[in-house]
């Protein structure tokens, strides 16, 4: 598929996201209601229904869909094969570095009647998007000049060593290939010397982490350099690709800085200007924000993020989080 420079697409995407656990966070319902502002949705999860009541309002012209992954043809037999195959070289919890991976194969399975050339977006459930995906996909195809992009997605580096997860734009072609390359290279015996040195470069060096679906996907795009496009070449638009990174690390360059969530777009507003924002990534503890963001003012400051990351909130919402996580690994057994 040649998106060639200037050429608009109006093509219909696949927007989805995944996540396997039967007890649903609270805050993925928030995810949802915001991606219903925007696009349809695409809700790869084992759970038949979803309760929003006394959560969020979820009027919208558009849909929500809910795909079983098990019921669909195939998946179950490669999910088996990646099972025998795949070794946790990470300092995370097995299950959760296990079912970042299932997540290409669920949504393989989900796109089967998908054409190769038909474009696929899957979204983190803690990434709250601030406009329509096919507005940002044309963005994207406008600045690539003379060549095919099969993929777009955010790295921060230019070694392609890890994508970020919140947001990623491929061809079905794509997406096959890479399930592809998981099963028959990536955990390959071949491959086992060379994942362990990256993995022993983390630990090694006294960080944590290690191999995950995103390194995987960085290292699948290493080989098609050419079909790819980072998010961050759009110089009109900004992504916070991770809140805490962003509080920590970024905001003392926009003084007095605001997000504001409102309907169909967001800003970052400082004391000198304000920029358009892609989305906003709520990784780790900054889960426990989205709420700010989706109801009262829709906004986000330093205040209220010093105010909602006290102690004794974060150590209560860790014990919650072990309590679910508990209960999620005790159902996955028994179901399995």
């Amino acid at each position: 598929m040649n998106f060639m420079n200037g050429i608009k697409s109006n093509k219909p995407i696949f927007v989805a996201t995944f996540d396997d656990r039967f007890l649903i966070p609270k805050y993925i319902k928030y995810f949802i209601a915001n991606t219903l502002q925007f696009c349809d949705l695409n809700f790869i999860t084992p759970k038949k229904n979803i309760n929003f009541k006394k959560t969020v309002n979820l009027k919208s012209k558009f849909k929500l869909r809910t795909i079983n992954p098990n019921d669909q043809n195939g998946y179950k037999h490669v999910k088996y094969l990646f099972n025998e195959l795949f070794v946790n070289y990470s300092t995370n919890n097995s299950i959760f570095e296990k079912s970042c991976f299932e997540r290409w194969f669920a949504l393989n399975a989900a796109t089967n009647e998908l054409k190769k050339d038909d474009i696929i977006c899957l979204l983190d459930t803690d990434f709250l998007i601030g406009m329509k995906p096919i507005d940002l996909f044309n963005e994207c195809i406008s600045k690539k000049e003379n060549d095919e992009i099969h993929l777009i997605a955010n790295w921060n580096n230019k070694y392609l060593d890890t994508l970020s997860p919140e947001i990623t734009f491929m061809t079905k072609s794509y997406l096959y290939g890479f399930c592809e390359y998981l099963i028959t290279i990536y955990f390959s015996p071949a491959m086992k010397s060379k994942l362990l040195a990256e993995y022993f470069h983390t630990i090694g060096n006294g960080s944590r982490g290690g191999i995950c679906d995103m390194r995987a996907l960085g290292s699948y795009a290493k080989l098609h350099k050419n079909k790819i496009f980072n998010l961050n070449n759009l110089k009109n638009f900004k992504i916070i690709f991770n809140l805490n990174h962003f509080v920590d690390e970024e905001a003392h360059e926009f003084p007095n800085w605001k997000i504001s969530f409102n309907q169909y777009r967001q800003i970052l507003s400082s004391r000198d200007n304000s920029i358009k924002i892609i989305g906003t990534h709520f990784q780790g503890k900054a889960k426990d924000l989205i709420n700010l963001a989706c109801i009262g003012k829709r906004e986000l400051n330093q205040y209220l993020v010093e105010k909602n990351f006290n102690k004794r909130k974060i150590a209560l919402r860790k014990y919650i989080k072990k309590i679910n996580f508990l209960i999620n690994t005790i159902i996955k057994i028994l179901f399995k």
